[in-house]
Order: structure tokens, then sequence, then C-alpha cells
């Protein structure tokens, strides 16, 4: 839903996915508006499947304020080579030059485990495609399981991670 008197009052909520038939839930959804005034959006994905829940990251937009979206894309980056494809995408940055970038977690291990580490994905075309930049905080590394995070960029160009863990 779109507000034009800073959130004072909404405009009639619109279904931009329905996910009735589908199986899957959507969770995490996360929205930003780019510079170019596109909405980009992303979130996970969920399913319970075989007893352990199996996740993905979703990104799509709207170039017209939400009147008409983008097919989805899967984002889901199998950077921890995540099983059951438990894979969880939570914020979504765009850099000066355009590119964008997806801060997620995924379990490193089995899903029973619940070992989570972050991770970062890059798309340089609008976000057609993404690529795995990096894993700033693995479980493997930290012992710790990062989840939820979120990414902002200084002005000098520094980049902020935050994040929780459920250690």
């Amino acid at each position: 839903t779109i507000s034009t008197d800073d959130g004072a009052s909404w405009g009639t909520p619109t279904v931009v996915r329905d996910y009735a038939t589908t199986g899957y839930d959507a969770r995490d959804v996360q929205a930003e508006v780019l510079p170019s005034g596109r909405i980009a959006v992303v979130h996970s994905e969920y399913k319970a499947i075989g007893g352990h829940d199996a996740q993905r990251t979703i990104f799509f937009y709207s170039d017209d304020e939400g009147a008409t979206w983008s097919t989805p894309v899967v984002v889901s980056t199998g950077m921890y080579g995540a099983y059951g494809g438990n894979d969880v995408g939570s914020d979504i940055l765009s850099l000066p030059n355009g590119d964008l970038l997806i801060a997620g977690y995924a379990t490193e291990t089995d899903a029973a485990s619940k070992q989570f580490g972050l991770y970062l994905t890059k798309s340089t075309d609008g976000g057609a495609t993404w690529a795995n930049l990096c894993k700033p905080v693995p479980y493997s590394t930290y012992g710790v399981n990062a989840v939820e995070p979120q990414i902002e960029r200084f002005e000098n160009g520094k980049l902020i991670m935050t994040f929780h863990t459920e250690d």
C-alpha cells in the first residue's frame, strides 16, 4: 500500500504475489525505493519439506509505483551448500553505481544443526542475475548463529551490517 501524506493515511492494499496455491508463504519482506524510483522487493519463500524448513530468497520490482511487478527471480545462493535450500534474504541495498546487494543468512550444515551464517550476494544488472559476493559472518569461523542482517551505506562509502544471534 502507498501513502502520499508521510504515513498519516494509506491506500488500498494490493496483492503483489498470491501464495494461496504454491505451498510457500512469504517471510522477511523488505522493500527499497532505488534512486531510479524502482521499488525493489526481497523476501523469502518458506515451505516445510520432509520435516525441515526450506527457504529461498526471491527478488522482484516495480517501475510504476507498484501498479505492475516484474517476474520474480530466485536469488538463493547456495553459498553455504545450504541443506534443503534454507536461505533467507533479509535486506537489500542499492549502491551509487546501481549495483544491488542482498544481505541474508543460510544454514551452513544440515537443517537440524541450525548453524546459520551471513552472506552477501550482488547484482550488476538491476536484479536479473545474482552472484555470491562473500560470507561476512560464517558460523564455522565465529561459532554464533548470525541471522536477519540489515545493511546500510555511510556517505563515505563504508557499509555497515547489523544482525542478531540465536545463541
